[in-house]
Order: structure tokens, then sequence, then C-alpha cells
């Protein structure tokens, strides 16, 4: 996916899910604590949420950046940080393990616990405020803005197979032989965005459908786990590639990644009352700039 793009909740789009499709609870960044949105198995059904982090010191400021290349991504960076900083992740006692075994299993994870760790170590570094600027979309003036990250709000599920959903293809498409008219999809895992960052950076196209591909887990009806292919995703319409990833956003499991407020005068010398939403900039050398605090 792009550097800096990413599957956010949109409130506004999630309120077309009913009732009967929402498989998650929302709470806050304050109220979850140490606890991982989805968690990792550790046998059937059952998903250990529970993590650890540490003081992070100068040495460690130190040893991510001498591990940075020119060619690390912002999501490889950010699996470098998680995996330095952690001591425990779920099962897995990070202490006891190399930089590139404790990596490993951060890439593994569903991609809303790794954001979720890395804003828990934002807040638990820098503390609660986040201090941004943006355009604003109405009246283009660069706006300041300061976020609680206390207040994050965050999607959590207490079983894997709540990540589980599935969507109907109005245009129906051939896969290896096979008509195809419905996807069965899942939460995405943190290494494709590791692995779409390394290769296409800056296109929101791109990280459209990689997001969808990496979310993608079956055909049809079948319980055979599968993995789409670039040129067999080529083959979608337009209509299926914007319904699915739609379907991706509103069930994102995680923290939401985006600010929603009202532009007021407060906030806006030309507010009018009408509501905003932006991505929050998590690059690292803004989200954990001083500046920022």
């Amino acid at each position: 996916m792009a550097e800096n793009h990413l599957p956010v909740v949109n409130s506004d789009a999630a309120e077309d899910v009913s009732a009967a499709d929402v498989k998650y609870t929302k709470t806050t960044l304050a109220d979850l604590g140490s606890q991982l949105p989805v968690g990792i198995r550790t046998g059937p059904g059952t998903l250990e949420k529970a993590f650890s982090v540490r003081p992070w010191k100068t040495k460690d400021e130190r040893e991510i950046a001498k591990r940075k290349t020119p060619d690390t991504s912002i999501a490889k960076y950010v699996s470098m940080i998680v995996a330095t900083m952690c001591d425990r992740m779920g099962p897995h006692d990070f202490s006891q393990m190399k930089p590139v075994e404790r990596e490993l299993i951060v890439s593994q994870m569903y991609m809303g616990d790794v954001f979720y760790v890395y804003c828990y170590l934002r807040r638990r570094a820098l503390g609660p405020l986040l201090k941004m600027q943006f355009d604003c979309g109405h009246c283009k003036e660069k706006i300041p803005y300061t976020a609680n990250l206390d207040t994050l709000e965050v999607r959590t599920v207490e079983r894997e197979e709540q990540l589980g959903w599935a969507v109907d293809l109005q245009d129906p498409i051939k896969i290896r032989g096979k008509d195809i008219s419905r996807f069965q999809l899942s939460a995405m895992r943190w290494n494709v965005l590791e692995t779409t960052a390394q290769v296409n950076v800056g296109s929101d196209a791109v990280a459209k459908i990689a997001a969808i591909r990496g979310s993608i887990v079956g055909l049809n009806s079948e319980s055979e786990p599968v993995i789409i292919s670039d040129p067999e995703m080529d083959e979608l319409s337009k209509y299926d590639l914007e319904n699915l990833a739609h379907q991706v956003n509103i069930h994102y499991v995680g923290p939401d990644m985006a600010i929603e407020d009202v532009c007021t005068p407060e906030i806006c010398p030309r507010g009018g009352g009408r509501k905003f939403m932006v991505a929050i900039d998590w690059t690292y050398d803004s989200f954990f700039a001083i500046s920022s605090r």
C-alpha cells in the first residue's frame, strides 16, 4: 500500500452496515490499554491479547536508527519500532528473541493490532496530545489541530471468526478456470502493507487494490485458503472494485487512524460548522516529533 495511506474507518460509511453485520466492539485507547484489538492465535478459538512495552530510551532510538536504510519503508520501520520496544507480544517473549525473529512475528500480525501498538507506544513516549496541521477541505486554510490519543476510537473483536465476511460480486469473473461470484474476506495482515509499500509508493489506486487483495481469503463458499494474484484482480469490474474497497474499510478492526470534527470558528477562521475528516500522519518523523506534543 502507499506509504501514508491505509484503510481508515469512515464513520459515515460504517452507518451503511446493518446491526446484524456489526461484529466488533468500540472502545478507546485509554480504556483498552495494553490489549490488542484482535490478538494472536494460540489455539482453536483462542486469542492472546496482552502485550507489554518498555521505557523508550536514547539507546533504543540509536538501535532502531542503526538498522534503518534508505530503502526501509515506513511500514517496515514501524515493524522495527514495535519489535524493538515490546517485551512481550501475546504468547511471544520478545526479550528472548533476536530482532529478525521479533520482526517476523510483527509482520504476521493483523494490521489493526500493529497500528494499535504503534499508537500506544507514541502515547507512552510523548503523552496523549498529538498536534497536527492540515489543509481545510472547505476554505483551504492551514489548520492547527490537537488530537487526544486517549480518546482514539478502537474497534475490537473477541474471536477471530468475527473478522470474516463475504461479498457477492455484481460481475462474476473467472479465476483459475472457475466461475467466481463471491469472495470470502478477513482482516489484513501487516505484511501486506510492508510488501506493497516497498514496491509501489504514493499510489492510492495501488493501495486500494492491495488492501482488497490482502483481505481476500477464499473463493465462492469454499473453505480452502487462497491468494489472489494482481492479474486475477485486474479482471474485477469498477463497481466490484469500489464495493470491495468500501467493504474492507467498514470491516476494519483496530484504531481509527482518522480525525473527525466540525469546522468551527475556534478551529478555522472561516469555520462554517461543516464536518471534516483528516487522516493521522503516522510517518515516524511526524508522529513521534517533539512538535507533535
